[in-house]
């Protein structure tokens, strides 16, 4: 895939859960709706989305980075931003968006992102990787758990152990 604004091949890179594809030479980055789904409310990308379906033919923005197809520019005042439940911003101007409803996806100019989302969160700590890599480790151990009492055929005092996994899965 290639920047729609300097041609650039893009870079995938896997920022707090989510994949993107950035430009290294203007900062703009390609994010898919599931992406965008981790970074930002779901009713602001519901709602953005509903916005770029209704607008058929809403001017013809550059190519899109995947399919090459136009993609459809999206203007959003900054009523419209408070519509969609975006964090408060003090940029005036509206921010206008790429969006390939084919592939589903948006082309965010540096900081455009930001405007939508809020800030980027922090990178997880050590203590939360260390965390995750012990549930991890709980939850694989717990399924093989699950293999061999269902292989014996005690298949009613593992459901109880289900449920106990999902209240604890719950409560984390």
């Amino acid at each position: 895939m290639n920047c729609p604004r300097c041609a650039v091949p893009l870079e995938a890179r896997k920022l707090n859960g989510a994949l993107d594809y950035g430009c290294l030479s203007c900062d703009g980055h390609a994010v898919t709706l599931g992406a965008l789904r981790k970074r930002a409310e779901k009713p602001t990308v519901s709602g953005l989305w509903r916005m770029a379906a209704s607008s058929l033919g809403a001017g013809e923005g550059p190519g899109c980075p995947s399919c090459s197809q136009s993609m459809t520019v999206l203007t959003l005042s900054a009523d419209d931003l408070k519509q969609l439940g975006a964090p408060p911003s003090d940029e005036p101007a509206p921010l206008v968006l790429d969006v390939c409803r084919g592939c589903y996806l948006v082309w965010f100019d540096w900081a455009e992102q930001e405007r939508l989302a809020g800030p980027a969160p922090a990178p997880p700590t050590a203590a939360e990787v260390e965390a995750d890599r012990l549930m991890a480790g709980l939850k694989a151990e717990s399924k093989a758990e699950q293999q061999r009492t269902v292989e014996r055929g005690e298949r009613g005092i593992w459901r109880a152990r289900e449920l106990v996994d999902a209240l604890f899965t719950l409560l984390w």
